[in-house]
């Protein structure tokens, strides 16, 4: 299969994963709200919330899966503003589209492909080990 079209199947969720300096994958909180179809970061805070709660209802450490960081953002004519924004494992990926609202179209796509996912499955497996 040529890269062209590896590329064309390369799903929107792990098109969005990006790779930490030790090598390992996260995801960004921001980028994966707006590919679930929220329009502002600030209503997608009540998904993490709760997706934070499940993970340690679940007897994992939230801070393994969901980290908070901040950076800063150009807005406009050199200003920068200060922005939050949580780096999530895949397990904290699946628990936020569990937790996000269901009248989202895409959350409600992105949950029944992930049930089914083997990455998914193997991610909470690990997660419940």
């Amino acid at each position: 299969m040529s890269e062209e079209t590896n590329a064309a199947h390369v799903s929107p969720f792990e098109a969005i994963r990006r790779q930490a300096e030790d090598g390992s994958e996260y995801w960004s909180a921001r980028d994966l709200a707006r590919i679930l179809g929220y329009t502002e970061y600030r209503k997608f805070k009540n998904a993490i919330q709760k997706a934070e709660e499940a993970c340690q209802n679940s007897n994992q450490a939230v801070a393994d899966h969901f980290a908070h960081v901040g950076g800063m953002i150009e807005v406009g004519k050199g200003a920068k503003r200060r922005i939050d924004d949580v780096h999530l494992s895949r397990y904290a990926c699946y628990l936020l589209v569990q937790n996000s609202d269901p009248s989202k179209p895409a959350a409600r796509s992105w949950l029944m492909n992930w049930l089914h996912s083997p990455k998914i499955s193997y991610a909470c497996y690990v997660a419940h080990k």
